[in-house]
C-alpha cells in the first residue's frame, strides 16, 4: 500500500468467545478488555468500523484522504460526547491548504522567481535627452539639441539571463512541492497523535471507572469478611492511580490538539472528536520500492537538480559577459551663430582588457561545483534519514503484530483466569490488580506501537519530509 494508512480490516469483537476463532485474531487480541470488563466497551474495540480510505492522484503525493468512521459506539469511553459534529482528516486538509502560512511563502517565492525571469529578459531602457553647447557664444543660444541613444545588448545574455532563471523557476516549484508535503505530513503526524490522545483519554477512563469499581467490589468483600482490609487499600490506591492516569491524558489530548491546530495553520479549531482509528493493516513497505521512490520522486532532489541547471546556465551567462554591448547615441542640433542644424551620432562599445569577468565567472564555476556536491549531500541526508525510519517502521510493525497475535490475548486470558480464581476465593485481591494492571498496560503500549508504526508509514509515504514551520 503507497498511501498513509493503506485500509484498515474490520474489527469484529464478538466476546470471550472469539477466542477460538483463528480467522479473527484481532478480536483475540481485544477481546479481553472489551468481553471482561462489565461490558465496557473501549474506543479501541468499536464494532465493525469500516477502514480508512486513500486514494492518490496518478501524478503527485497523496491526498484527498478521508477517514469514514461511524458515530462512537454509545457508551463507549470517548473524549468527546458522540452528538457532537466531527473532524476527518480531509476535513483538516482542507482547512491547512487554504490557511498554512507556509504554502503562502511558498507560492510567493514561486511568483518571485517568475518575476525575476521575466526582468531578466528585458532589453536596457532607450535614454533620451537635451544637449546645449557653446551657450552664450557671440551673445546667441550657442548649439541647442535633442539626442537618443541605445544599448544593444549582445552575445544573447539577455537568453541566458532567462535560462537560468527559468531554472530558478523549478526550483521555487520544487520547493513548493516540499512545503506542501511538509505540511500534509505535519498534519498527520499531528492527527495521528490527536488520535492516540484521544483514544488514550478513553482507556484511561475506562480503567477509572474498573478501579472505581474494584473499590466498590472489595470493600462489599471486606465487609463480608471474605478479603482481609489490605484488599480495600490496595484496591483505593489503584482507583487513585487511575485518577492521575485520566489527568495525565487530558493533559496529552489537550497538548496534542493544540498542535493539531498548528498544523492546520494556527487558526483556533473547535474541539470535536476526530475520526478514525489506526486498529488495522499496516501499510506495507519494502526498502527497495521505498528507495526508489524517494531517489525518483522526492522534491528536495529536484530542487537540487534545478539549481544544479541553474549554476550551468549561469556559467554560460557569465562566459558571455566580455562581449561588449553596443551604445548608438543620434542627435539633432540648431547652431544659432552658423544657423544651421546639426545632426550628431555616436558608437560606444567597451573594450574588455581589465574587466573580462573573469572574478565573477570563477564564482560561478565554484557555485555550480557546489550545487552538484549539494545534490550529493541531500542525496546522502535521504539515505540516512530512510535508514532510521525504515528501521522504526519495521520494528514497530513487529511490536504490533506481538500485541495483535500474542501480548493482549495472554493478557486478557491471564485477567480472567485471575478473576475466576478470585471469585472462588482462591487467590487475593492484589494478583487481579496486577493481572489488571498488566493488561491495560498492555492496550497501552500497544496503542504507543499502533502510533509508532503509523507515523514511520507518513515518514516513509511522504519522502521524509516533514517540519512546514522551521524548514
Amino acid at each position: 500500500m503507497n498511501g498513509f494508512i493503506r485500509g484498515l480490516g474490520e474489527m469484529e469483537i464478538q466476546g470471550v468467545k472469539g477466542f477460538a476463532s483463528a480467522g479473527k485474531w484481532l478480536s483475540v487480541a481485544l477481546v479481553g478488555a472489551c468481553g471482561l470488563l462489565s461490558g465496557v466497551t473501549p474506543a479501541l474495540c468499536q464494532p465493525n468500523q469500516p477502514p480508512l480510505q486513500l486514494s492518490r492522484a496518478s501524478g503527485g503525493h497523496p491526498q484527498d484522504v478521508e477517514f469514514i468512521i461511524p458515530p462512537t459506539v454509545p457508551g463507549a469511553p470517548n473524549a468527546f460526547p458522540a452528538s457532537l459534529p466531527s473532524y476527518s482528516l480531509a476535513d483538516l486538509e482542507r482547512i491547512a491548504l487554504g490557511r498554512h502560512p507556509a504554502l503562502a511563502q511558498a507560492a510567493a517565492q514561486v511568483e518571485a522567481a517568475r518575476g525575476r525571469w521575466v526582468q531578466a529578459g528585458l532589453r536596457p531602457n532607450p535614454t533620451f535627452g537635451y544637449s546645449g553647447q557653446e551657450i552664450g557664444n557671440e551673445g546667441t543660444v550657442g548649439q541647442q539639441g535633442l539626442y537618443a541613444s541605445r544599448e544593444f545588448v549582445m552575445g544573447n545574455k539577455l537568453g541566458l539571463s532567462q535560462s537560468a532563471a527559468a531554472e530558478q523557476i523549478r526550483a521555487a516549484e520544487a520547493a513548493w512541492r516540499t512545503t506542501e508535503m511538509r505540511v500534509m505530513a505535519d498534519l498527520r503526524f499531528a492527527f495521528i497523535n490527536a488520535l492516540v490522545a484521544q483514544e488514550r483519554l478513553g482507556l484511561a477512563q475506562e480503567i477509572q471507572r474498573v478501579s472505581d469499581d474494584g473499590v466498590t467490589v472489595a470493600r462489599a468483600r471486606v465487609e463480608a469478611r471474605e478479603s482481609a482490609q489490605v484488599d480495600l487499600i490496595q484496591a483505593q490506591i489503584e482507583a487513585s492511580r487511575a485518577g492521575v492516569l485520566v489527568t495525565n491524558a487530558q493533559a496529552e489530548l489537550d497538548q496534542a490538539w493544540r498542535r493539531l491546530t498548528v498544523a492546520v495553520g494556527g487558526e483556533a479549531l473547535e474541539r470535536e472528536p476526530l475520526l478514525g482509528t489506526l486498529v488495522g493493516n499496516i501499510p506495507d513497505f519494502d526498502w527497495q520500492g521505498t528507495w526508489n521512490r524517494v531517489m525518483d520522486s522526492n522534491p528536495l532532489l529536484a530542487n537540487a537538480q534545478a539549481q544544479i541547471s541553474a549554476a550551468r546556465w549561469n556559467i554560460q551567462r557569465q562566459g558571455a559577459e566580455p562581449i561588449p554591448n553596443v551604445t548608438v547615441q543620434a542627435g539633432v542640433s540648431y547652431g544659432a551663430i552658423s544657423d544651421h542644424t546639426f545632426t550628431n551620432l555616436q558608437l560606444s562599445i567597451p573594450i574588455p582588457v581589465n574587466d573580462a569577468n573573469q572574478g565573477t565567472l570563477q564564482a560561478a564555476r565554484a557555485e555550480f561545483s557546489s550545487a552538484q556536491r549539494n545534490l550529493d549531500r541531500v542525496m546522502l541526508q535521504l539515505e540516512r534519514s530512510l535508514a532510521d525510519v525504515f528501521a522504526s517502521y519495521q520494528a514497530a510493525n513487529r511490536q504490533v503484530e506481538w500485541y495483535e497475535t500474542d501480548i493482549l490475548k495472554n493478557a486478557g486470558d491471564a485477567l480472567e483466569i485471575i478473576r475466576g480464581t478470585y471469585r472462588l476465593g482462591e487467590t487475593d485481591y492484589t494478583a487481579v490488580l496486577t493481572a489488571q494492571r498488566t493488561f491495560f498496560d498492555a492496550r497501552s503500549q500497544y496503542l504507543n506501537a499502533l502510533q509508532a508504526a503509523h507515523v514511520a508509514a507518513v515518514r516513509l509515504d511522504f519522502l521524509l519530509l516533514e517540519d512546514a514551520i522551521t524548514q
